[in-house]
């Protein structure tokens, strides 16, 4: 497993030393094993995609992290190889593997005039008062002031957008324990096929 950039692979490949004995069935078994690669990487985007919005598992918002999750398999010089991950466009989907800062980031609606939810604000009165136009200093007064006790205890609030500023994401792993699940079943078929070129 290795995380680049903004994302996070998992990459299986093939050795040198252990192709350069092959003789005339070399071909045989690079095809085997990239029909393999092929395969394992398509189960283990399923079993990824999957654990999203499980218990224990990043939640189900958008479905931007699960369309993000892509798989491809590559013939390498000496082998091939598989990479699990996720696109670059979606950069908080590595944060939530390893843990790390989210960058902060304004929320807009985008379908609506205005964001709309239901249940406590928590410390959300500051921000919904900069949504509104007001000043810094208003906005930070808002969950003080009558009218800001009176909207922490409303059910439902609107707002023009919400600031989030930088905050740190605990880890909560989706690419590992999809790996784990078909580590024994991407490898017992690796073998399988390796057995079945060698012995054509």
């Amino acid at each position: 497993m290795q995380g680049e950039g903004s994302r996070f692979a998992i990459r299986f490949e093939g050795t040198k030393e252990a192709l350069a004995t092959l003789g005339d069935k070399r071909k045989a078994i690079l095809d085997a094993m990239h029909e393999s690669l092929v395969r394992s990487s398509l189960k283990i985007r399923g079993t990824v995609v999957s654990l999203i919005g499980q218990p224990g598992f990043p939640r189900y918002g958008t479905g931007r992290l699960s369309r993000g999750v892509r798989s491809f398999a590559e013939r390498a010089p000496f082998g091939s190889r598989a990479v699990i991950g996720v696109e670059s466009k979606v950069p908080y989907g590595r944060i939530l593997e390893l843990g790390g800062i989210q960058p902060g980031r304004t929320i807009r609606p985008v379908r609506k005039r205005a964001l709309r939810w239901t249940g406590g604000m928590t410390r959300l009165g500051s921000v919904v008062a900069l949504g509104f136009g007001a000043t810094r200093k208003q906005a930070f007064a808002a969950p003080r002031s009558k009218k800001g006790r009176t909207a922490e205890r409303a059910d439902t609030h609107f707002a023009r957008f919400v600031v989030q500023g930088p905050r740190y994401q605990r880890a909560i792993p989706y690419f590992g324990p999809g790996f784990e699940m078909e580590r024994e079943g991407a490898t017992a078929d690796l073998k399988a096929r390796l057995a079945a070129a060698l012995k054509a």
